[in-house]
């Protein structure tokens, strides 16, 4: 089986984020639309987060945690485990991106778009 993968490269700004619980915190950070088709974010808490990269004019998302025998509810998020870097593809037009906490307590999560994945 062959691969296409390519390490990520970083384009513009790298941005911050605290996150809470239960709450969707939003950013349409100047800068962000410049960028690649990736993000990539590294959870420096000790709390796993939900991430989404949206188009700001459709609204924020509904984020919600995946929970054990019941159907995914509002948007569907990448978790970020605590403490791990991942790299995933976003929508070309995204030009915000929010998250929520698993549970009490800020994490803060620092998020740069670039191109490969």
């Amino acid at each position: 089986m062959s691969s296409s993968n390519t390490a990520f490269q970083p384009q513009g700004l790298s941005y911050a984020l605290s996150v809470a619980a239960t709450q969707a915190n939003a950013t349409t950070p100047v800068g962000f639309t410049a960028g690649g088709n990736a993000m990539q974010i590294y959870n420096s808490g000790t709390n796993p987060v939900c991430v989404i990269a949206y188009q700001n004019s459709l609204g924020v998302p509904t984020l919600v945690f995946p929970v054990t025998g019941a159907p995914p509810v509002g948007e569907p998020g990448t978790v970020v485990a605590p403490g791990a870097t991942i790299v995933f593809q976003i929508p070309a037009n995204a030009d915000s991106f929010s998250a929520i906490g698993l549970v009490a307590g800020p994490s803060i999560i620092y998020v740069q778009r670039g191109e490969g994945i």
